[in-house]
């Protein structure tokens, strides 16, 4: 007989996301496509009230605690800030630490969000078109750029 582990929450994540009105967020999945979903988003965002977020979900191997990935959160986060600041936009960046992409998302993304998805083309099902799929079915509304 096997035992399974319990599901356990994402750690907690490193930016708390903002609680203003309406949002846009973007998840990073790929540099390159991220890098074309963020701008299309500020593009969205330009003249209105609106919040352009960053989602960076860190996974966190089993081994290590929690709260100490292998890659350093301050060095992420240094990161992930020189990367949004090309764009000409006022974007949060958000961090979240977990065991599991779903679960991070899960936790992270607000009940009907609007999420942009950068991916290339391909006829064939990438990843990021797994994701889209799985975010639809939760209730989330997804663009991909």
């Amino acid at each position: 007989m096997t035992t399974r582990k319990p599901i356990r929450p994402p750690i907690t994540p490193v930016d708390v996301r903002s609680d203003s009105g309406f949002e846009v967020i973007v998840i990073h999945t790929d540099t390159r496509a991220a890098s074309r979903a963020l701008k299309m988003a500020a593009e969205l965002a330009a003249g209105l009230t609106m919040t352009v977020r960053l989602l960076v979900p860190q996974i966190v191997p089993d081994p290590l605690p929690g709260n100490a990935p292998s890659v350093p959160v301050k060095f992420t986060e240094r990161r992930f800030r020189e990367f949004v600041s090309t764009v000409n936009s006022d974007v949060e960046v958000q961090i979240c630490l977990g065991r599991d992409k779903q679960q991070i998302l899960e936790f992270a993304l607000r009940p009907h969000s609007l999420v942009m998805l950068g991916a290339s083309r391909a006829w064939w099902p990438t990843p990021e078109r797994r994701l889209a799929r799985r975010l639809e079915q939760r209730g989330h509304r997804v663009i991909f750029i």
